[in-house]
């Protein structure tokens, strides 16, 4: 199973400084058909974007027209993709963790892979890739021994786990699941349910955290 990892808002905890979100989204895009997705990202790029969108290493939902949004949201609905969320409402986080955010991710991270393994089939490798972005090596390094342990803990050692940290520029799938992420945090954080609406058939868990 190919496990495609990204978030949507920041872990910034000020809430009142302009710009920080109040919600942090993971999305986890679950798939065995992993040349499918990369395929209809890219031939939507190709085919539907203006030329000036076409030359950008990345597409992300931030920074696409809503015509497109809507399009490959739609487009990925047809996929045999599934998706796994979990929304972070911040002002529920206690003040000693604020200062601890990568610790704070793995946590949470943690918490939806828990969520992954019974989905999957018996002796199913995990790939795993997550969008890199500016982690130190230490914390790089955290998150794949946390995951590890998960497995450990859950009693699936034997299960092969593959953690890909990738650029999301060269991964064209990576740029997949920040759609979904995009639009569940649309949901949450703005209330808007337009997009959220058109890839709630292939959410199979999703977890509103602290209620």
């Amino acid at each position: 199973m190919h496990v495609y990892l990204d978030e949507s808002g920041d872990l910034g905890f000020d809430l009142n400084k302009k710009g920080t979100s109040n919600h942090f989204v993971i999305t986890m895009l679950l798939t065995r058909e992993p040349k499918k997705v990369a395929n209809c990202v890219k031939r939507l790029k190709t085919a539907a974007l203006r030329k000036k969108y076409k030359k950008m290493p990345e597409i992300k939902f931030n920074n696409s027209p809503l015509s497109f949004k809507r399009m490959i949201l739609r487009k990925l609905a047809k996929q045999n993709i599934f998706v796994f969320a979990f929304v972070l409402k911040k002002a529920g986080i206690q003040s000693k963790l604020h200062d601890q955010k990568h610790k704070v991710y793995n946590y949470v991270t943690g918490l939806l892979f828990d969520k992954i393994l019974p989905f999957l089939l018996p002796e199913e490798e995990i790939v795993m890739v997550v969008d890199k972005v500016k982690r130190r090596k230490i914390e790089v390094d955290d998150f794949n021994l946390y995951l590890r342990m998960k497995l450990v803990m859950a009693g699936d050692e034997e299960r092969r786990l593959t953690i890909d940290h990738a650029d999301s520029q060269k991964n064209i799938s990576l740029q997949a699941v920040d759609f979904v992420a995009g639009a569940i945090f649309q949901k949450y954080e703005h209330k808007g349910r337009e997009f959220y609406d058109l890839i709630s058939k292939r959410i199979k868990f999703e977890v509103f955290w602290p209620k």
